[in-house]
């Protein structure tokens, strides 16, 4: 998604001042559905992590439940971990992994983990990159059939590198 791609709707937010942009983050939740903003806020990410992730950390500021928290968590990790904070990144998937299983999203607390593999093996810690694959695993064979298995599989190639 290039910066001309980014949905007019998330440009206020994007470009907001430090002292707006709480507002514009309430704005955007209140309108905006959570699948069509994951997206854009993905694209947003791919092109500029850096410059996107003040307004994730504002959106996890004023979201409202602990699960919401938790996803801007995670992508506000998927920010640090592109911009080579690999540390921030990890505390960051840690935190969201946890909120996440604790209001039963089981799915989703694996899918962070599954990033987590890539950043610990980035920070050079490969054995307990490798460890938690091994936990992963065992948790994604009890979810519904998805892609997440063949990605962790890809990141253990990945850490053996």
């Amino acid at each position: 998604m290039t910066a001309a791609a980014v949905p007019l709707w998330l440009h206020p937010l994007l470009r907001a001042a430090p002292a707006a942009r709480a507002g514009c983050a309430r704005r955007v939740l209140a309108d905006r559905p959570w699948d069509e903003l994951r997206r854009a806020l993905a694209g947003a990410l791919r092109d500029d992590p850096a410059g996107v992730r003040p307004s994730l950390l504002a959106l996890e500021d004023v979201a409202e439940d602990r699960a919401t928290r938790a996803r801007f968590a995670f992508l506000s990790g998927q920010a640090d971990h592109r911009c080579g904070r690999l540390v921030d990144a990890l505390r960051r998937y840690r935190g969201a992994a946890r909120d996440l299983k604790a209001t039963r999203h089981p799915a989703e607390a694996a899918s962070i983990g599954v990033a987590q593999v890539v950043a610990l093996a980035g920070a050079g810690r490969v054995d307990a990159a490798l460890a938690l694959a091994d936990r992963l695993e065992r948790v994604v064979r009890r979810l519904p059939t998805s892609t997440l298995g063949v990605t962790l599989d890809v990141n253990r190639g990945n850490a053996l590198r």
